[in-house]
């Protein structure tokens, strides 16, 4: 479908809400995807979708209500309007209203890039760049995801925005025989040589010929891979954003602005504008333009994420985070360090590197305390070498010891997405200090 039938189709909604509400606001997101996911090294399924849904922000006296809808026709969307606007008049007044902005344009973001939307329709290549790596005792999976989002923006204070991006994005779990490995990557832009350091870096974790070994519960030095450090430091965005620590789902409170959280090692900042990682947006759900800003920066935290209200309610302003019901962040970056991975590695004493991890899980969100399960290579550092391999491992913290503990930050980053980092995130190894390591007895 044409961009002018969804033009005429928020222009029709449009006219329909403009006597019934005070304000609304109307998103709709296009999404024309195509995946490929491998199994035992081999292309297993190919996917297209071609899709859109349609959100409404609808605001009545001190009422707001949320709604969306999956490609509707007509005449599903002429009863779902109604349905909301129904739904509206019975709920609880709320004391957070947006308050969507009198800005009529917005600026551009170039990150359409030709030859993703053109490699959809020819996938023979990156299925051969997997399969070709295909050696004795070792199995592939994983998935490649690339497509082409739009988004358009309509609200009653005359805002109309557009954006379109692409995305190219994927993983890759190895096996070779019992020990496996898994890395990531994230783009705008079609890269092969992406795809092919990633199988580089899962290869590497899978291919480690060490021995097994069980060493003893306590704290460890944990060097942490851009997977693990990316699973973890997206949970730390969430939890600046005003949403979470108003309802208790964040160890951060208001008054930690302007005050160091954790060591000048780190500088951690959402990227909206950062046109080579795709959630990359020129404005907010509410028509707010976006900004490149540091959630914390050199130790201290810099910005609370915000939209409108939640600004008004903390007496700030909107950071241009507004998700379509609450602030979140957009694209994730930590700052490069000085140190290289092998130096890392020499520098530690008793520690472990963590290839991957998942199932994190949180014991408090007030205090920050954490666990989560080590996957793929867990490798036991003794005196700067290798010195064998955990087949189990759980790592436990809470946010602020884990802060206050960061030691070293990598100077080479990588740009990764996937289930357990949902925000594509650029960053680097991180090295953490006094990271409780403890052997669970749970199946692998």
């Amino acid at each position: 479908m044409k961009s002018s039938y969804f033009e005429d189709m928020l222009d029709k909604i449009s006219n329909k809400l403009e006597s019934r509400v005070n304000a609304y606001a109307l998103l709709l997101t296009l999404i024309d995807e195509t995946m490929i996911k491998y199994a035992n090294s081999q292309p297993s399924v190919t996917q297209s979708w071609n899709m859109y849904e349609l959100g409404l922000y609808l605001i009545k006296d001190k009422k707001a209500f949320v709604a969306g809808l999956r490609n509707p026709n007509e005449e599903d969307l002429d009863v779902f309007i109604e349905n909301s606007l129904k739904k509206l008049e019975k709920i609880r007044e709320t004391e957070l209203l947006p308050e969507f902005p009198s800005t009529k344009t917005h600026d551009a973001l170039p990150s359409l890039d030709k030859k993703v939307i053109d490699a959809q329709s020819n996938l023979g290549k990156l299925m051969e760049l997997v399969s070709s790596r295909t050696r004795n005792e070792t199995e592939i999976a994983g998935m490649i995801s690339l497509g082409k989002r739009e988004i358009m923006l309509r609200t009653s204070t005359g805002f109309t925005g557009k954006h379109a991006n692409t995305f190219f994005n994927g993983y890759f779990r190895i096996f070779r025989g019992e020990r496996s490995g898994q890395w990531a990557f994230s783009s705008t832009f079609y890269d092969e040589g992406l795809v092919e350091k990633t199988l580089d870096n899962a290869e590497f974790y899978a291919s480690l010929k060490l021995p097994y070994l069980k060493p003893e519960e306590g704290e460890y030095t944990a060097i942490l891979s851009p997977m693990v450090a990316g699973n973890l430091f997206s949970l730390l965005a969430y939890m600046s954003s005003a949403f979470a620590i108003q309802n208790g789902l964040s160890f951060l409170k208001p008054s930690d602005l302007e005050k160091e959280i954790t060591t000048n090692e780190l500088s951690l900042y959402d990227d909206p504008r950062n046109i080579e990682l795709p959630f990359n947006t020129p404005f907010d759900a509410e028509g707010v333009s976006t900004y490149n800003k540091p959630i914390i920066e050199k130790g201290v935290l810099k910005n609370i994420l915000h939209n409108t209200a939640t600004a008004r309610l903390f007496g700030a302003r909107s950071t241009g985070n507004a998700g379509w019901i609450e602030p979140t962040p957009w694209n994730l970056e930590i700052k490069e360090g000085d140190a290289s991975l092998e130096e890392m590695i020499k520098d530690t004493k008793k520690g472990v590197l963590l290839n991957n991890n998942w199932y994190t899980r949180f014991q408090n969100y007030t205090t920050g305390e954490f666990s989560t399960v080590a996957r793929d290579a867990i490798i036991l550092i003794e005196n700067g070498e290798f010195k064998g391999l955990l087949r189990k491992a759980r790592i436990s913290s809470s946010y602020p010891q884990l802060l206050r503990n960061i030691r070293t930050i990598g100077k080479e980053r990588y740009k990764i997405k996937w289930w357990e980092v949902e925000n594509p995130f650029i960053l680097p190894y991180v090295v953490i200090d006094n990271v409780r390591v403890t052997i669970p007895d749970f199946p692998s």
